[in-house]
């Protein structure tokens, strides 16, 4: 594996973890730090797999159900992180939009990694 694509899961991972916490800590449940974990996992893995081969084959066609679930995991995800949002009372209107749109575009950026990643094993697998 490139040094990139280990740097890139390493901050992933760390991300994920501090947002498992944090979702579990806010109230949110369980549940949501659990899923939050799960689908960090995955993703982290989806990344692996693409340089380890053996990994690829191991996971052979169950990437697909799993790609599928991460997917539906991070939209249902965002949604739920979107509408819990409360405007910043210290920034303008323009500010907070422009605030919020930044945060989406971060958080698009950190996972399109891993959700190609997964896309690419699901390809793979499909067409072996």
């Amino acid at each position: 594996m490139p040094w990139w694509a280990l740097g890139y899961v390493i901050i992933f991972a760390g991300i994920g973890v501090a947002a498992a916490i944090d979702e579990y800590r806010s109230g949110n449940g369980l549940g949501w730090a659990v899923g939050e974990l799960l689908a960090t996992v995955l993703g982290s893995l989806f990344v692996w797999a693409l340089w380890q081969r053996s990994l690829q084959s191991g996971l052979g066609k169950a990437v697909v159900p799993l790609f599928v679930g991460v997917l539906v995991w991070e939209i249902v995800s965002a949604a739920h992180d979107l509408s819990a949002e409360q405007p910043n009372p210290e920034l303008s209107t323009a500010a907070d939009r422009t605030a919020r749109r930044l945060g989406v575009l971060l958080a698009v950026l950190l996972v399109a990694p891993a959700l190609a990643a997964g896309a690419l094993l699901c390809w793979r697998a499909l067409n072996a």
